[in-house]
């Protein structure tokens, strides 16, 4: 595979299974890899939908389920999803559109987080200023996000005030959002409201500088660490007591519904 001049590569995904998913503009490419022998490793295909990409701009998140299925998105709003043994096209669809602001191409797609309940899979990822939500039902992954304003600023699903560059589920339901420009953490929880899981704000914190990164340390207990542009390096924990309390806010506020 030459690389031409006016293209360039995106993002990737390597699975325990060594295989590596590779986009490029908005074609994915799929190799087998070898750790044991790299010479042995070898391209196996292009993910097409008769004979051509389903992406028109460029892809810029490569997921697997815990259903087993691929997942793209491209940064026009087109998902689509694949199996995992041959890689063929399962369902292509689009993000919701409503407003005229996205439906311009968003370069910040990231953080595909899966919360399974029952029979549904509940999915969260960041999309420029927006947090979407998909749900997976009866083999069809759906875009069940609210509606939203384009120029107001509202949470937990966005707009925000600058792009969501990472989230991350911390311990249980709590997920962070991070926007790295404004040096904002926000406190989100996925609850079950209506038979439906959805997304509640719990709290923000803003730091004194811009996030350059956020590192999960510990799955079990929570514990993460942030670095900012001025050098800061902090270690936080999302402990059992915080949930507890955050759990004990959440019931107080829906006796009041």
């Amino acid at each position: 595979m030459e690389r031409e001049s006016d293209d360039y590569y995106k993002t990737s995904l390597l699975t325990e299974d060594g295989i590596l998913f590779i986009s490029r503009t908005n074609d994915i490419y799929v190799y087998q890899i070898n750790s044991e022998q790299p010479s042995s490793s070898k391209f196996i295909k292009k993910l097409e939908k008769e004979g051509s990409s389903p992406h028109i701009d460029d892809v810029d998140l490569i997921e697997m389920t815990n259903t087993n299925k691929l997942i793209t998105v491209s940064c026009d709003g087109i998902v689509a999803v694949w199996e995992s043994s041959h890689f063929n096209l399962l369902q292509v669809m689009g993000l919701q559109v409503q407003s005229t602001e996205q439906k311009k191409p968003l370069f910040n797609i990231n953080s595909l987080l899966s919360f399974p309940r029952d029979n549904t899979v509940t999915y969260y990822f960041a999309y420029g200023g927006w947090i979407v939500q998909m749900e997976e039902k009866n083999d069809q992954i759906i875009d069940v996000s609210p509606k939203r304003i384009d120029d107001a600023f509202a949470l937990p699903y966005g707009r925000y005030n600058v792009e969501v560059t990472q989230l991350i589920n911390v311990v249980g339901s709590t997920i962070l959002a991070i926007t790295a420009e404004s040096g904002t953490i926000y406190v989100l929880e996925n609850v079950k409201e209506k038979k439906r899981d959805v997304l509640k704000f719990v709290e923000s914190r803003k730091l004194n500088s811009k996030i350059t990164a956020v590192h999960m340390l510990d799955d079990e207990d929570g514990s993460f660490i942030i670095t900012t542009n001025d050098g800061t390096v902090l270690m936080l924990k999302d402990s059992m007591k915080e949930m507890k309390r955050r759990q004990a806010l959440f019931m107080n506020e829906m006796q009041g519904f």
